[in-house]
């Protein structure tokens, strides 16, 4: 009897800590996996609300150094990606941390990975070069939800010399250990938090025709 489904892969974070006040358990975390972090932050609204300034003093609570690198955009580019790069290299970070929405979480993701790939996020998104070696410990925290960057092993990155976005996937790109703190979002308007649910909507629907 013939079948109209497709084969799907579904992957996870190697460990998930979930709940109110689980931002918590972010220094007691971090320093089992490096003592030496690379922050990755947005531009503006986590230090407002007061949630940059939380996780730093958790983080150096336990000793952890801290590397900020803040001011990642929406659909970050490939030049973001590899001064992050950059900095992490020069500051000899042996753990990725990345805080904020999907954009964040891509950019930090793709940090990690060319912490120890060396070359360019462009000739991994463009030119087809292959991801040998595992990433720095990377730790996701979302602030907002339905992206799912915090629990899959791919990352959309903007391309502006080729005026597209396109995105690298490998399975070293799943995270070490996401932190969901529903309570990072209340300070979040209405329509930041609706925006990332019209997506999930949105991707839901278009896997509902790709594969029924």
């Amino acid at each position: 009897m013939s079948t109209r489904y497709k084969l799907c892969e579904f992957t996870l974070p190697r460990d998930t800590v979930f709940g109110e006040g689980a931002l918590k358990c972010i220094g007691d975390k971090a320093s089992k996996l490096g003592r030496r972090t690379l922050l990755v932050v947005g531009r503006a609204s986590l230090r407002k609300s007061g949630v940059l300034n939380k996780t730093i003093k958790l983080l150096r609570n336990l000793d952890i150094q801290i590397t900020l690198y803040e001011g990642v955009e929406s659909d970050p580019c490939i030049q973001t990606i590899d001064e992050g790069c950059k900095l992490c290299l020069r500051n000899s970070c042996n753990l990725v941390i990345g805080v904020g929405g999907g954009s964040v979480l891509d950019a930090a993701k793709t940090i990690a990975i060319l912490a120890t790939n060396p070359g360019s996020a462009r000739e991994y998104q463009m030119e087809g070069k292959a991801i040998k070696h595992r990433g720095l410990p990377y730790i996701a925290i979302p602030t907002t939800s339905g992206t799912g960057s915090e629990g899959n092993k791919i990352v959309v990155v903007t391309n502006k010399e080729e005026k597209i976005k396109k995105s690298i996937a490998h399975p070293y790109m799943i995270p070490t250990l996401a932190i969901v703190d529903p309570l990072l979002t209340v300070s979040l308007t209405s329509k930041l938090r609706a925006d990332p649910d019209n997506k999930t909507s949105s991707l839901f629907h278009w896997a509902y025709l790709l594969f029924w």
